[in-house]
C-alpha cells in the first residue's frame, strides 16, 4: 500500500509538472498571437496614415 501511495503521488506529480508545461506553452502561445495581432493591426493602420 506504501509503495502504491508513493507511485500515485510520483505520478501526480509528473502529470502537475506537465500540466504547468503546458500551460506555460499555451501562455507563450497566446503572447505570439499577440504580438502577431498587433504586427497585423500596424500593417493595417499604415496605409491609412498615408
Amino acid at each position: 500500500h506504501l509503495l502504491d501511495d508513493v507511485n500515485t503521488k510520483q505520478s501526480l506529480l509528473g502529470e502537475s509538472d506537465v500540466m504547468k508545461r503546458v500551460e506555460r506553452l499555451v501562455d507563450a502561445l497566446h503572447a505570439q498571437l499577440r504580438t502577431m495581432d498587433d504586427a497585423n493591426a500596424a500593417a493595417v493602420a499604415l496605409p491609412n496614415l498615408n
